[in-house]
């Protein structure tokens, strides 16, 4: 049996077209360096992220500090009042996330073919839970396949949250494979914990020391391999 498990954020929906699109109404439409906002924005993600794991600062904090300095960065003006809109329409964005179409059909795809799926994502417990929810994940994956950060004390790329992971799938490392955008915690933290690992990747970053086994733009990109005649990795 092969096991599929999946990051959340910008793996199963696209966080980075709710951050640009909350920056840029709440910059009134000034802004026109997606790629360099987004970069920066994730740049100070991994800054902050210890902070919200240890509850040093809220997740809404984090919020306003990212895009406060990605904002005046960017040369917008008032950059704190904006900050703070920008984190609230982003989070109003974040309360009504779906799951794409190409990624259910993925899912079910995987699950009629017997695959064993799970999630393993960092963040603070509530907020990926509430996420998990709203995609309507239990329809293929139990909660108990479930993985959290701030709930089980490791973080990724961590072999520890890995090894937690495996031990509630049963099987294997080598036949399991983590999904996800993030190249140092999903890519470097599989291949640090002996599994497979498919990137999205999403900015067209390139690759470091470890190659990952499969690389996709998008979630398109990746449906489309999996469903050309029943193809697996």
């Amino acid at each position: 049996m092969t096991g599929y498990v999946f990051d959340i954020d910008d793996t199963l929906y696209c966080r980075e077209d709710l951050i640009w699109q909350a920056a840029n109404e709440a910059a009134e439409g000034v802004l026109s360096d997606r790629p360099g906002f987004i970069d920066l924005f994730y740049v100070l993600s991994d800054e902050n992220f210890p902070l919200v794991e240890s509850g040093a600062i809220t997740a809404q904090e984090s919020n306003i500090w990212r895009f406060e300095q990605c904002l005046q960065r960017h040369g917008v003006t008032r950059s704190r009042d904006r900050g703070v809109l920008a984190a609230r329409l982003y989070t109003d964005l974040q309360n009504h996330i779906t799951l794409s179409a190409p990624l259910a059909s993925l899912l079910d795809h995987l699950k009629e073919e017997g695959s064993l799926l799970g999630v393993l994502t960092n963040g603070e417990t509530k907020h990926q839970w509430e996420k998990y929810h709203m995609l309507g994940l239990g329809r293929w994956i139990p909660e108990d396949m479930v993985v959290v950060s701030g709930q089980v004390g490791a973080t990724k790329p961590d072999p520890a949250i890995y090894r937690i992971a495996q031990q509630r799938m049963h099987l294997p490392a080598d036949d399991l494979w983590m999904i996800g955008d993030s190249y140092g915690g999903d890519i470097k933290g599989a291949s640090l914990a002996g599994w497979h690992s498919i990137w999205i990747n999403r900015r067209n970053a390139p690759t470091q020391d470890i190659t990952p086994d499969l690389i996709f733009r998008n979630e398109y990109d990746m449906t489309d391999y999996f469903l050309q005649k029943n193809r697996k990795p």
